[in-house]
């Protein structure tokens, strides 16, 4: 039987490597419940925000935007990693506009995460909402985790081992 501290360390770095591959995309989609069809004019506020996005968040590493008025509003947020240089950051976030739209055909809203950046877009203020643990599962679930209830299992036992790591071992 392998050690708790081993068991960590091994589920530690089954998770960093998939997240450090280059090729990595992860995508997750908005459920379709409010527009089936994009408008023209929401697809004109979609631009607009990428636009802004990509021109914003190179000179901080991070950045919000909202476009348009109801009900063809839309909200936005993009990061970029802290150690890439500005020209590599807005060459992800192009790549993360492009393929969000591609991945996540309908308007609701989706969140596409590379290696270097991320973009997040919806109809919905999800500013002040955190993603919960529920959201990520989706998006693991969409990726093809052939097992996703093993592993659910196995995030939520790393969670609490990390959570009670934190919370005994301050210094």
């Amino acid at each position: 039987m392998i050690s708790p501290p081993i068991h960590f360390f091994l589920l530690t770095f089954a998770l960093l490597t998939t997240l450090i591959n280059p090729h990595s995309i992860h995508n997750f989609c908005e459920p379709t419940n409010y527009y089936s069809t994009p408008s023209s004019t929401y697809k004109t506020n979609l631009n607009l925000l990428f636009s802004s996005l990509i021109l914003n968040t190179p000179k901080t590493g991070f950045s919000t935007a909202i476009e348009g008025e109801p009900p063809y509003h839309v909200y936005g947020l993009a990061l970029c990693h802290g150690d890439i240089h500005h020209d590599a950051c807005t060459s992800c976030l192009n790549t993360a506009s492009e393929n969000i739209v591609r991945l996540c055909p309908y308007p609701n809203g989706g969140i596409v995460w590379y290696n270097n950046c991320g973009v997040r877009y919806s109809i919905h203020n999800f500013f002040s909402q955190f993603p919960t643990v529920k959201d990520f599962f989706n998006m693991c679930q969409q990726s093809g985790a052939s097992k996703p209830f093993e592993f659910e299992q196995l995030v939520i036992s790393l969670m609490e081992s990390i959570s009670e790591i934190a919370a005994f071992n301050a210094k």
